[in-house]
């Protein structure tokens, strides 16, 4: 039987912040500590909060929803950054036995990295979750000593890298949307940071690209970690993850170029690429609707318009406005997850018809 008072001692500290802030890098530097285990965006923590963030006991039933979700996790979602999947911890557990929610959440960690994962030596994990910048408010209700890493990047760097990763097979989002949506990203962090200043820090992408030895010293030493200058050899980890996943790359195009971008040193000369690969327009529509947030965290506006050019841009995003602030409102992850599965989804029969015309050659 598992001692679950032992997780009790386990440090839980989380990374948020929009996508394409630098979150994956940190995880993966994260993930280079033998004594730390760095997750990407598995959600369990979310996914089953509302059903048993007031569990006090094992079920039979508890273990078949976790055990049936990791399976779909692995289906859907498998990625050389993470595994490989253990079920032991899962598989010892017996019902009737007493557990906490913080203590089931630690344990779905430790069985997502193997042996690294199983032999007792690990003292902290991290959580990288963008999604999880909704959601800072019950990381405390379940973890009140844990720790927030909030990534966050130039809204104009963001909107072009956003733009250039998006999947082959998901419809392309308006560009205004990923303006709007990087507001709402920044108003909940902002927020989160002024109710709860000693727990949260800011990390911006540009600080950490042009001053990496600080920054990264900073953000280990904030989460109770000794820094390393070995840290930064995180691409060679990256490579040896990937030369033992198999993936047919004309399926995963997305992710085998994620996954190159992270196994190359850090590159300073993509910072500012915004200037020269977004359009006057695009860069006066971004300063319209996030300069004033932008502002808040140090990013300087460039360009001039008048009071028409920021009603017409404000009108023509006024959809966008009014999605994501629904978004915001219901703050539900059952209509997430709803949409994020969908999307896999549509991966998977992809993938699966890749097969078919490959098999019918």
């Amino acid at each position: 039987m598992v001692d679950l008072d032992e997780l009790n001692n386990i440090e839980i500290n989380f990374i948020v912040g929009h996508p394409r802030s630098g979150t994956t890098l940190m995880m993966v530097i994260f993930n280079q500590y033998d004594n730390c285990i760095s997750t990407p965006e598995i959600h369990h923590f979310i996914y089953f909060y509302k059903k048993y963030r007031s569990v006090r006991e094992v079920s039979v039933r508890l273990i078949s929803d976790y055990k049936e979700y990791l399976k779909m996790f692995f289906h859907y979602k498998n990625s050389p950054l993470i595994g490989p999947y253990n079920s032991k911890l899962l598989d010892d557990l017996q019902p009737g036995q007493k557990i906490s929610y913080s203590q089931l959440t630690k344990l779905v960690y430790l069985c997502l990295y193997g042996e690294k994962g199983l032999n007792g030596n690990i003292q902290v994990i991290v959580d990288k979750n963008p999604y999880y910048s909704f959601h800072i408010d019950k990381i405390f209700e379940v973890f009140p000593k844990a720790k927030i890493i909030a990534a966050v990047r130039d809204y104009r760097a963001y909107l072009l890298s956003i733009r250039q990763s998006s999947h082959t097979f998901v419809s392309q989002k308006s560009f205004l949307y990923f303006a709007v949506s990087w507001n709402a990203y920044i108003k909940m962090i902002l927020k989160a940071k002024e109710n709860n200043s000693g727990s949260i820090t800011i990390l911006k992408y540009e600080s950490l690209v042009h001053n990496k030895e600080e920054e990264v010293r900073k953000s280990v030493e904030f989460l109770g970690l000794k820094y390393d200058s070995n840290l930064f050899d995180f691409h060679l980890y990256v490579q040896e993850r990937m030369r033992s996943f198999e993936m047919p790359k004309t399926v995963h195009d997305r992710l085998i170029k994620k996954m190159n971008d992270l196994s190359m040193p850090i590159n300073p000369n993509r910072v500012f690429a915004w200037r020269d690969s977004l359009t006057l327009e695009q860069r006066k529509q971004a300063e319209i609707i996030c300069g004033e947030w932008g502002v808040k965290l140090g990013y300087k506006t460039e360009t001039t318009y008048n009071l028409i050019d920021r009603l017409f841009v404000k009108f023509s995003a006024l959809f966008y406005y009014i999605r994501v602030g629904m978004f915001l409102w219901i703050n539900s992850p059952d209509i997430f997850f709803y949409n994020e599965f969908k999307v896999t989804k549509k991966r998977k029969a992809l993938e699966e018809s890749v097969k078919r015309n490959r098999l019918a050659e």
